[in-house]
């Protein structure tokens, strides 16, 4: 059985994870598929620059997807069909875990270029896959924050233990629940090191900016 796949990757930590477990698993990872909107990728707002770079310290063929909110599905797809193609690649990774809008938009994408869907951490505990994430030894840095949960002085923190009991303290504080994992966009991450890279990415922090109950702040890959 060929056992490449290409994941559909952020630049966060689940879909970094989900790659790094197929590998456990015996899997070959061939390349990664990330969608971008003019200048920056959908989500986590990762700029063409680090887009390259993961090709460099992931040593992975980079397949971006420039599209549009009203053909993202048809440009993905088409995208899919072309690493299938080229790449004789017949599984594709998603770093989603249980909510049921994505695991199945995920399937109804592979379904339709006749690609088998694997999602490593489908119904995992969502904590535990945080703490599975920092355990694992990767390094994260939290890109953006959803500020109906939390304030911005939590951009650009790494995401360890202490980050994540902060986030529980701060939780506590505002009467609020969050999920540790930011599963429901509390937070997004940008994956700098770990276990599946050749080398550190070495960046620094640009400008911290606010549109629509979120802000980002700039990561500039040095």
């Amino acid at each position: 059985m060929d056992k490449k796949f290409v994941t559909s990757f952020s630049g966060g930590k689940d879909c970094a994870m989900s790659l790094y477990m197929m590998k456990e698993k015996g899997f070959i990872p061939d390349s990664i598929i990330i969608t971008v909107k003019e200048t920056n990728s959908w989500t986590h707002g990762i700029n063409l620059k680090m887009i390259e770079e993961y090709e460099k310290v992931l040593g992975l063929k980079v397949y971006p997807v420039f599209c549009r909110i009203d053909n993202y599905e048809e440009e993905f797809e088409k995208t899919l069909k072309r690493i299938k193609e080229e790449s004789d690649v017949n599984i594709c990774v998603f770093g989603d875990i249980d909510i049921e809008q994505h695991l199945n938009w995920n399937r109804t994408r592979c379904k339709n270029v006749g690609m088998e869907c694997i999602m490593p951490l489908e119904k995992i505990n969502r904590e535990e896959a945080v703490e599975r994430f920092i355990d694992s030894g990767f390094k994260a840095i939290i890109k953006k924050v959803n500020l109906n949960y939390l304030n911005e002085s939590f951009l650009g923190r790494e995401l360890n233990r202490e980050t994540i009991e902060d986030i529980k303290r701060y939780a506590k504080e505002k009467n609020i629940e969050i999920d540790l994992c930011g599963e429901n966009g509390e937070y997004h991450t940008v994956v700098f090191d770990g276990p599946i890279f050749n080398r550190k990415l070495e960046y620094s922090f640009g400008e911290i900016k606010e549109e629509y109950q979120s802000a980002t702040i700039e990561v500039i890959i040095n």
